[in-house]
């Protein structure tokens, strides 16, 4: 949290980013994808995942189809994390995630 505190106060030179600064934008691509497959891959076997400035879930909901039909669905969600929501203002709808 208080690293979370600090970013969002503090906002992140180039230059405090070494390491960032030698990748190729293949290689920051290549991030991107791993960490996008890996977040996929704990969704699908219903397990939520959080990434420090939220946490990303899939959530049981049901979906009304024609007049008389509800289907049982999941819905992914994001939920902000509490100092981002705070220090951007944001109003969000409380999911609980199981």
């Amino acid at each position: 949290a208080k690293m979370i505190k600090y970013l969002l106060f503090n906002p992140l030179e180039p230059e405090k980013l070494p390491t960032l600064k030698e990748l190729t934008t293949s290689e920051i691509c290549k991030v991107w994808a791993s960490a996008s497959k890996y977040i996929r891959r704990q969704l699908l076997q219903k397990r939520a995942v959080e990434i420090g400035v939220g946490t990303f879930a899939v959530v049981p909901a049901r979906a009304t189809v024609g007049e008389d039909k509800v289907l049982p669905v999941e819905r992914p969600v994001f939920q902000p994390c509490r100092m981002l929501k705070k220090f951007y203002k944001l109003k969000c709808a409380k999911t609980k995630i199981p």
